[in-house]
């Protein structure tokens, strides 16, 4: 429960349900003597070679053309189709299945009413490059209101990644249009290198680069004892240098795992007193150290295709696209290219500052300029500003978490979802809406799946 709150989804081995372990990725399931013990068979191992990278380019691009070949093998056309955000691994597979194919790609997005998270524009410019015929849709809040019940019901253990509306909503899409088969490009960031806070970290490891002693005695002695606040930007930096200072995966995880961090003004004693309070760094510890890599970037890289990948988003878009009456297939994921990144240098994949090195090289001739120069943003979802703005959003997000009901499960402090409504009203950013959003959904999940009602 308390990795939940913290990560949004209950990391493998755990469950939901005392005395139920999940079979990890990778694992197959030994009986021997009415005992199971999982055994892996698979795991993914980092030995970097000295390829040169305009032969490392070609070989990509290779595997992946090859991945996406074999993933719509035997497949109806008409009835095949694919996710599309507009980002680069959605966009190269599109572009990937039109290449192979020479037909006209389905492919299938959906977009908001709020621009921040609306990136139709990017996807719609892949589809006209690649030529694709496009469907798209603009979800409301009321559409994913009315559908939320259903996402509730179809995670048998609580689920707070919001993208799943968006996933759900796009695979429907295509089920309405007769697809029944969707590819998608997930994957790609965490086996390419192209999240954000791969190059974040890279930022802060620069502050090493400045000789030891000189941080230790000169640097760190002045800067820290700066009042914050009488200083222009030496909040800023002091908070840089303690982040910095912070060994990985702690400092991967540095915005993160805000329950665990506010613990003992969130929970309730006897919660609290139950859990380790450092509990979810601990998983993602056993990730890091189990990682058969030297660079500190591919560890970061095997945490995130452990708990990102295996625990989160194919749980998402597996169940989301069962739930549309569709299948999903990733061919980014398999394992050819897989295995293939494990021998790229870890320069090939974050450069300096640079995300997507040794991809954007690979693909460069397949992808829209604008494309390969955009930044993530993916299937984002505005529930955030719908608990601010929309009627039925705020209703349902105050009466659920605030009810007696959910008081009683004794998980949080008198008042202290009350607080973080107040942070979020008072925030702009969506940071206190999610925490908000993954406290809902676990409520919601309680009332659906153990209480024996609905999920409303």
């Amino acid at each position: 429960m308390f990795n939940y709150l913290n990560y949004g989804f209950v990391p493998a081995p755990g469950s939901i349900f005392a005395g139920i372990r999940r079979l990890p990725p990778g694992n197959l399931l030994v009986l021997r003597e009415g005992q199971g013990t999982p055994d892996p068979y698979w795991d993914m191992i980092y030995q970097e070679s000295r390829t040169r990278a305009r032969d490392a380019a070609s070989t990509m691009y290779r595997l992946a053309h090859d991945a996406v070949a074999q993933t719509i093998d035997g497949i109806t056309w008409k009835e095949t189709g694919a996710f599309l955000s507009g980002g680069t691994d959605s966009s190269t597979v599109v572009g990937l299945m039109s290449r192979i194919t020479g037909e006209r790609v389905n492919a299938f997005s959906i977009g908001f009413r709020e621009e921040r998270y609306d990136e139709l524009n990017y996807a719609k410019l892949a589809a006209r490059h690649f030529g694709a015929a496009h469907y798209t849709q603009i979800v409301t809040p009321d559409e994913a209101l009315e559908a939320l019940p259903r996402l509730v019901e179809g995670y048998d253990e609580p689920f707070g990644n919001n993208s799943a509306i968006g996933t759900f909503f796009c695979a429907r899409l295509a089920r309405q249009c007769g697809v029944t088969c969707l590819l998608t490009g997930d994957g790609g960031d965490e086996i390419f290198g192209g999240n954000e806070r791969y190059r974040t970290n890279a930022l802060l490891a620069r502050y090493h680069v400045i000789p030891a002693g000189l941080r230790r005695h000169l640097l760190e002695p002045i800067l820290m004892s700066l009042p914050p606040d009488t200083v222009p930007m030496i909040g800023k930096v002091q908070r840089y240098i303690r982040r910095a200072n912070t060994p990985n995966p702690r400092r991967f995880y540095w915005s993160e795992f805000f329950v665990a961090q506010e613990a003992d003004s969130l929970l309730l004693p006897d919660f609290r007193t139950a859990v380790a309070a450092d509990a979810p760094y601990r998983v993602a510890q056993e990730h890091f150290d189990r990682a058969q890599a030297t660079a500190e970037l591919n560890r970061l890289l095997y945490l995130d295709l452990k708990l990102t990948i295996g625990d989160n988003d194919l749980f998402k878009v597996t169940r989301t696209a069962e739930l549309a009456g569709v299948g999903a297939r990733f061919p980014l994921l398999e394992p050819p290219v897989v295995e293939f990144t494990g021998t790229l240098r870890a320069r090939y994949k974050v450069r300096g500052l640079e995300k997507r090195y040794l991809f954007k090289r690979a693909f460069r001739g397949l992808l829209p300029r604008e494309i390969l120069a955009k930044r993530k943003h993916g299937f984002g979802v505005p529930t955030a500003d719908w608990i601010k703005t929309h009627h039925g959003f705020q209703t349902l997000v105050h009466d659920t978490l605030l009810s007696s009901r959910a008081r009683q499960r004794g998980y949080f402090r008198p008042g202290a979802l009350e607080e973080l409504f107040r942070r979020h009203s008072a925030d702009a950013t969506p940071y206190y809406g999610d925490i908000l959003w993954t406290a809902l959904m676990l409520e919601l999940w309680h009332r659906r799946h153990l209480d024996g009602g609905s999920a409303s």
